[in-house]
């Protein structure tokens, strides 16, 4: 419950983060970053096509009881 996924296929912080959980959010968002990014390049795709086709399958994949970004509002799968 300390990170949810975004529509754009990142994570962020639920609540206030600590700084541990704004250091790990960091970290796993700058790898998914540089992997959108190959994929954008080897597909020809735009990063932000590639974010927002990243986020819906995210978003189907993941078990209930993750937190979830929609219109705005943390809520849970």
């Amino acid at each position: 419950g300390l990170v949810g996924e975004t529509p754009q296929g990142y994570i962020a912080p639920v609540g206030t983060p600590s700084a541990e959980v704004r250091s790990l959010v960091n970290e796993v968002n700058s790898a998914r970053r540089a992997e959108y990014q190959v994929i954008a390049g080897k597909t020809g795709s735009s990063l932000q096509q590639v974010e927002a086709v990243t986020g819906q399958r995210i978003y189907q994949q993941v078990p209930a009881g993750t937190y979830l970004m929609i219109d705005g509002q943390w809520r849970q799968k």
